[in-house]
């Protein structure tokens, strides 16, 4: 399966990962949108977010979640890994093609 990664973000304040892309029959004027709980990726063996742009005191997973959560205001902004996000994606709709997001007009 191929994907093209058009637009991703992390929402740190829902631990989502929204992304827009399409897969190899779209046009290049459509996208697929869809959104993922990090946790879910995560359970895929995935670590699309990067703990390497953060303080050494958030070194796990684990760690970054209590500081986002226990906090108002994140002044730390993680970025993601598009390799890995792209290498989920496609084992995802590999895996369950069912639920491949309909095609949006961009």
């Amino acid at each position: 399966m191929f994907i093209e990664l058009v637009d991703f973000y992390y929402n740190q304040k829902t631990n989502m990962v929204e992304v827009d892309f399409r897969v190899a029959e779209d046009s290049d004027d459509v996208i697929r949108q869809e959104e993922f709980d990090v946790d879910v990726i995560l359970e895929y063996g995935y670590q699309v977010i990067n703990l390497d742009d953060l303080s050494d005191s958030y070194s796990s997973y684990d760690d970054l979640e209590d500081y986002i959560f226990e906090s108002e205001e994140s002044d730390l902004e993680p970025s993601v890994d598009e390799y890995e996000l792209k290498s989920f994606l496609i084992e995802y709709y590999s895996n369950n093609s069912d639920k491949l997001p309909d095609t949006e007009i961009f």
